[in-house]
């Protein structure tokens, strides 16, 4: 057996000693980041949380307010949340980069409702609308948006200008999504809304939008008929200026 000096010998564990601390130090980060995503979140990155005081407002007002809301027979509440999504390298030395995975912040409206069966969709919106008559026609909107509906029928509805409209005017504030799927109805967006008027602009979108939808489904489905949607109020076009129009994001014509 070769001889090792000292030095090579202080050097070895120096080595080992610094690959121990380094795994320790990602598994740790890695424990951290999952478990405890908001703090990790506001230790590296404070930009888009908020301050205590502000999370105990917000939380108050949601709980006070946003709670029970009335959607036809159904009840809603405004909830927000916090996502971990990864990121995946695909550079062929590395699979996954450790640290990459990203926060996503959500304000979302969530109800319980009868089942939609195979009269379910979700349109998934991938980045913030903002639309003018001058800016994108109806063809290139529908292609920013991803569909995703069994029912041929109701899939025309749900690309119809009437239904779109709310659907850009509902995104205009953030990314995300609308989705009617197995017993529950969600509209989310990757975004907190802090103030009452966003909120019950959202509220009031959201609301339009599954008035809309809820008389399509009325169509289709018996168990629907028991409550007239076409009588529901819907929210004054006026009351619909809010933030949540600020960009103008109506459908221009095709």
């Amino acid at each position: 057996m070769e001889n090792r000096s000292p030095i090579d010998f202080i050097n070895l564990l120096f080595i080992g000693g610094l690959s121990a601390f380094g795994l320790f130090f990602v598994s740790a980060m890695m424990v951290f980041k999952n478990f405890f995503p908001k703090q990790y979140y506001k230790f590296f990155n404070k930009e888009g949380f908020l301050s205590d005081r502000e999370e105990d407002a917000l939380d108050a007002l949601l709980k006070q307010k946003y709670s029970a809301l009335e959607l036809g027979p159904f009840t809603a509440e405004i909830r927000r949340k916090t996502a971990v999504t990864p990121s995946f390298n695909t550079s062929e030395h590395d699979d996954h980069l450790i640290g990459s995975d990203q926060i996503t912040l959500m304000t979302t409206i969530v109800a319980r409702v009868k089942p939609a069966r195979n009269c379910a969709f979700t349109v998934d919106v991938p980045r913030a609308i903002s639309l003018s008559p001058e800016g994108a026609t109806r063809e290139a909107a529908l292609k920013s948006l991803r569909i995703t509906c069994d029912n041929d029928e109701l899939r025309q509805f749900l690309t119809s200008d009437e239904f779109l409209r709310i659907v850009f005017k509902l995104h205009s504030l953030a990314p995300g999504s609308i989705q009617c799927v197995g017993d529950t109805f969600r509209v989310e967006l990757n975004r907190t809304l802090t103030s009452e008027q966003d909120l019950d602009a959202f509220w009031r979108l959201a609301k339009k939008a599954f008035v809309k939808y809820a008389q399509q489904l009325q169509l289709y489905l018996p168990e629907w008929r028991d409550y007239d949607w076409w009588n529901e109020v819907e929210a004054d076009a006026d009351t619909l200026q809010t933030a949540v129009d600020r960009s103008n994001p109506a459908l221009p014509e095709g």
